[in-house]
């Protein structure tokens, strides 16, 4: 089935005024109509890009767009692709990554070239997320056992609620890591490091990284003593 049935599909959910796609207890959830596509990697960058010229300025272009990319990432990684590169320039996408899951026991890899909107990566569990740009509030709150780095700018409530994750700012975070524990929370900037000293809650590490250099190249996949971390957790 060709890309232009699944922008079809698309083009349902972002028209519907019955918001028959939101965000619930499992995840991206539908009703309706159901988006059960399969698309690789590469298919799913590809649709990122055409998605671009359905922006008419629609109320939730922003919140469906994202949440409808997230069904397809997950279709993809229940047919075990595990690895994702997708550019998100120049638009920025809310609920993207909301509850995403690890299967087969694989961690997953999302490398985002580009912006990221509000609650992106929330909920998320086993995920390996490197944005390489800013994101909005709520960045990967309530995770799970994941490794999130962002070398931009993040917004309130990053990380808030998360279980054994580690997050790494390049620039300035803002605070709200309310009930975080377990997790590493890591500055590359003196005001990302003085933020998290002073709102990150007990029962979690800090790390000042400022005498380094953040590296926008390296990927979090190909930094095995945190895979190694991971793997020995599950």
């Amino acid at each position: 089935m060709g890309l232009e049935h699944v922008l079809g599909n698309y083009e349902y959910f972002l028209n519907d005024e019955d918001a028959s796609i939101y965000t619930g207890d499992s995840g991206v959830e539908t009703y309706k109509e159901t988006i059960d596509f399969v698309l690789s990697p590469e298919e799913i960058n590809e649709f990122l890009q055409k998605a671009k010229d359905f922006n008419f300025g629609q109320h939730r272009y922003s919140e469906t767009t994202g949440m409808y990319a997230t069904k397809l990432v997950q279709n993809s990684i229940d047919a075990e692709n595990n690895v994702f590169e997708l550019i998100t320039v120049p638009f920025k996408m809310d609920c993207f990554g909301f509850g995403l899951k690890l299967k087969h026991g694989e961690p997953v890899f999302i490398d985002v070239h580009g912006n990221l909107g509000n609650s992106c990566f929330t909920g998320s569990e086993g995920c390996f997320i490197d944005v390489h740009g800013s994101v909005k509030d709520q960045f990967a709150r309530c995770a799970k056992d994941g490794q999130y780095r962002v070398t931009g700018n993040a917004g309130y409530g990053a990380g808030g609620y998360s279980e054994r994750c580690t997050y790494e700012f390049g620039a300035n975070v803002l605070r709200g890591f309310d009930c975080a524990k377990g997790n590493e929370f890591r500055a590359f900037t003196p005001e990302g490091l003085k933020t998290l000293k002073k709102y990150v809650p007990s029962g979690n590490s800090i790390y000042d990284l400022t005498q380094h250099k953040i590296n926008k190249v390296t990927r979090l996949r190909d930094r095995f003593p945190f895979l190694e971390h991971f793997m020995r957790r599950h």
